[in-house]
Parts: C-alpha cells; structure tokens; sequence
C-alpha cells in the first residue's frame, strides 16, 4: 500500500488494509470478517439494512433500491407465512377477520379456519365480508371470481355506511356503441334514475323530452325509459346466446336482484329495441348490432322453456343464503375498497358435460366484456 494513502481510504476499524465491505446498516467500511465482527460488537449494529432511511430521490431512482423494497415486502410476506404455519403446527387458533363468520343458527359462534368450509373461501378484504352477508341477507346468489381476474378487481361493491345498504358496482353494457361503464349504485335507487346519472341527458335532448305525465304513460305502455330497454343478464346459461331478463325502469336493484345469480356484480343490457316483441317474430333469439359472431340475443323464459331443471334448481339454490363459490378457489381478494355518498344448475338429468363447457364459455365471455370495461370515478 502507498504511503500517501489517507486514512479515510482504509478499513475503519484496523485503518491497516483497504475497505471490501460496507455495513447496510451505519455504512462503515472493513476489510476482513473480523473487524466486521469487531464492529457490530462496538457500535452495537444489527448489520442489517433499515428500509426506513432516508433516500434520496436519485438513489430511489434505481435498480438495487426497487430490489431491496421489493425483498423487504416479500420477506414480510414470507414471516407471516411461517408464523402462521407455526402457531397451526403447534395447535394455535388464529383468528382474523376473513377467518370469522358469526351466525344466527349456530348462536354466535365464530367459525374459524379449521372448519370444514374454511378452505373453501377467498381471504376477504375489508368490508368485504359484510357486503358478501348482506348480499346473502337480500337473497342474492353471489357467485365469487378468482381474485387475481379483473372482474373480482373491478367489484368494489359494499355496504354503504351512510344509507346502511348495499351500493353495488353495476356495469352498463350498450351493445351498439360497444360502450361498458362500472359505476356505483345503491340498491334502493330506481333503474332508470341510475341510467341518467350514468348516461345523463344533453342540452339539445332536454327539449324533446315529454312532459312527465306523457313519458310515465309511455314508459307504462311500454316498460322503456328514454326509448331503451334495460336487461339483466344472466350470466349462468348452458348456451352460446346472450341470456337477459327483462327490468322495469321505475324498479330497484333491491327488487331485480331478489332470487338473481350474479358474477361478482350485475350487468345490464341498454337496447334500443323491445325483445318481448321481436321475440313473437323470430326464433331463435334476435341478432343486434354489438354482437359478434352466432351470438344472440334470447329472453329468459324463452331459454327456460326446454330446460325446466334449472328452474327447479335456481329454487332450491335461492333459498340458500350462503355464498357460492363453485369451482373459484383462489385465495386472494382485491385490495381496493370504494366508498361513495352518490344516492345509488345446469340441468342435473340430462346433457350435464355440455352444461359445464357451456358455463365456461360464458365466464369467458364474462370476462371479455370486463377488460374492455371503463371504470368513471
């Protein structure tokens, strides 16, 4: 080593040889294990970075400290993981809030992870699980998706602290424009008043709209609001057709949902035409403008007149209040949580296998509309 080397320069412990190390903790610099040990001893150092410190904003701005965030998350991750394998190895009951469920049969008693039907539910986040239990309250059948699919992201539907109901997302598909809009809707809101909120009405329109006594009759006569009709989807169907039910605009969630199977959240259908009038004239379902390929537009009770199994079904499934978790087994939920003040079967007998392919397309079909889905604040 040159004499004219500075002291800075050298191992600060020995001030003997030249720094390979720096400490991740206090950022000393030594030469060799031993005054690495030396130095935890004196200065009391864990040696063990602080993801706390202070950084600058051009030492954020790179690879290592995006790595060492990173491995800091994922090293928490992986402790609560091993803590909670521990404690079930040694027979210790955890409890958190997606793991309890309280009910009124069983007289308050929490259920807890260990029971039978744990491990068939997603982890929940919060607010979740009030919303999943008042869904089952208002005799929704609420069918969960994985939650890494975007469907399950997009769901920020919960019970709304101020109005004490559910305020549901609802997605607004118009085949015509191929426009899908998520937004927020409370339960107890009408129909056609959340179409306007989502849909609102421009200037030049608002002259040519009739009086309220002439739009309430033609409405009656009618069941359309501004000269659409509104559809609920079915999302469950043993058919490449777009299943819907008619609603009627002066109606509230509340009410269309009663006895309804959902994906998540509901969908509904904004057409310009009257299926229940088109459909005396074609069968087959009706083809509109917004539908690719064989797909068609088809009533409910038209679909259900050669299938009267799932009817049966969709009954005895009804009166079940618990939540319905088919073949979705993911345990992970959506991280993000929206709180808004805006007033808002197959057959079993018989062709069973075509039944469940069936299904699936139609959760992929689901799936499609979603990701293409506009999400207004």
């Amino acid at each position: 080593m040159s004499e004219d080397s500075l002291l800075s320069q050298l191992c600060n412990i020995c001030h003997i040889n030249t720094p390979k190390y720096r400490c991740p903790r206090c950022s000393i610099r030594t030469c060799s294990l031993p005054c690495t040990r030396k130095h935890k001893t004196w200065s009391s150092c864990t040696g063990v970075r602080d993801p706390a410190a202070y950084l600058t904003r051009s030492q954020l701005a790179t690879e290592v400290s995006f790595d060492r965030d990173f491995n800091f998350i994922t090293g928490i991750e992986r402790s609560l993981e091993r803590a909670e394998r521990d404690a079930e190895n040694r027979g210790i009951e955890l409890e958190h809030e997606y793991m309890l469920k309280t009910t009124a049969e069983n007289g308050g008693k929490k259920r807890k992870r260990g029971d039978k039907n744990a491990n068939a539910a997603p982890r929940m986040v919060k607010g979740e699980l009030g919303f999943v239990r008042a869904a089952a309250e208002a005799g929704v059948k609420l069918v969960r998706a994985p939650g890494g699919l975007s469907r399950r992201k997009m769901n920020h539907s919960r019970v709304h602290p101020k109005h004490k109901c559910l305020n549901w997302s609802v997605e607004w598909i118009v085949p015509a424009t191929g426009q899908t809009i998520v937004r927020p809707c409370l339960e107890t809101t009408p129909l056609k008043e959340a179409y306007d909120r989502v849909f609102p009405i421009s200037n030049s329109d608002r002259n040519n709209i009739p009086t309220d006594e002439q739009q309430s009759s033609t409405e009656k006569a009618n069941n359309s609001h501004r000269n659409v009709y509104l559809y609920l989807h079915r999302h469950r169907a043993a058919t490449i057709n777009i299943v819907l039910v008619p609603l009627e605009p002066s109606a509230t969630l509340r009410d269309v949902l009663r006895g309804k199977s959902v994906l998540e959240f509901p969908s509904i259908f904004v057409l310009k035409g009257d299926l229940r009038q088109l459909e005396t004239d074609t069968e087959g379902g009706v083809a509109m403008s917004g539908v690719s390929g064989k797909r068609r537009f088809i009533l409910e009770e038209v679909y259900l007149k050669d299938r009267p199994g799932e009817v049966e079904d969709e009954d005895e499934n009804s009166g079940n209040g618990d939540e319905e978790e088919e073949d979705y087994t993911s345990s992970e939920g959506s991280s993000s949580e929206e709180s808004s003040d805006e007033d808002e079967s197959e057959d079993g007998n018989e062709n069973e296998d075509e039944a469940e392919v069936a299904a699936g397309r139609n959760e992929t079909q689901d799936e499609s509309l979603v990701d293409h889905s506009v999400i207004l604040p």
